[in-house]
């Protein structure tokens, strides 16, 4: 009635410290499976906002090139400066949140974006592009992309509320973008001129 691998009371297969070597092995494994998909779900995260405030900032120029005076000395603040100019189409879809009454807008990691005029800069007017409750390690890297050798012309001052750098001290490198996103969660703004 035994099969041929088994003795009268001892059969063949796995101890548990077999058992626990394969299950700790199995666990490495998918830890750096998580880090790793993590690592790239954050990227394309950063990415993904990197674009749109591009965007974004051409579709609030485009707008104010094709209607300066009605833009000219509005005071925009807040959520609900981009909840006015989400409804005249300069944010991308995706970045609209339509659960909320009126729309809202929304970044990558679901926190608010802000959008307020500025009339007060020497050369002209300029706007803030608000993004709050960004983690810290994707505010580190936002800074640093969007401060970088390709960043738009017009950007005068990025940082977070805390701690913000004009365009002397740019691109922001990495212990700067470190030390300025030093909480868990962070507001990142960036001043850009209407007219670069």
């Amino acid at each position: 009635m035994f099969s041929p691998s088994c003795k009268k009371h001892h059969c063949s297969g796995l101890t548990l410290t077999e058992v626990s070597i394969v299950m700790m092995i199995m666990g490495v494994v998918l830890a750096g499976l998580w880090v790793a998909v993590d690592s790239v779900y954050r990227n394309q995260r950063i990415s993904t906002t990197n674009k749109q405030l591009i965007e974004v900032v051409s579709n609030i120029r485009s707008l104010y090139g094709m209607s300066r005076s009605s833009l000219m000395g509005m005071s925009i603040t807040g959520t609900s400066g981009a909840t006015l100019f989400a409804q005249m189409g300069s944010f991308p879809k995706d970045m609209i949140d339509t659960s909320v009454t009126p729309v809202g807008v929304v970044h990558a990691w679901h926190g608010d974006v802000t959008l307020t005029s500025s009339h007060t800069d020497v050369d002209g007017d300029s706007f803030v592009l608000g993004l709050v409750g960004v983690p810290q390690a994707a505010c580190a890297d936002l800074l640093i992309r969007m401060t970088g050798g390709s960043r738009d012309s017009g950007l005068i001052k990025a940082g977070t509320t805390t701690a913000a750098q004009d365009t002397a001290q740019m691109p922001i490198g990495l212990t700067t973008a470190v030390g300025d996103c030093s909480g868990e969660l962070n507001t990142l703004e960036f001043t850009f001129m209407l007219k670069p």
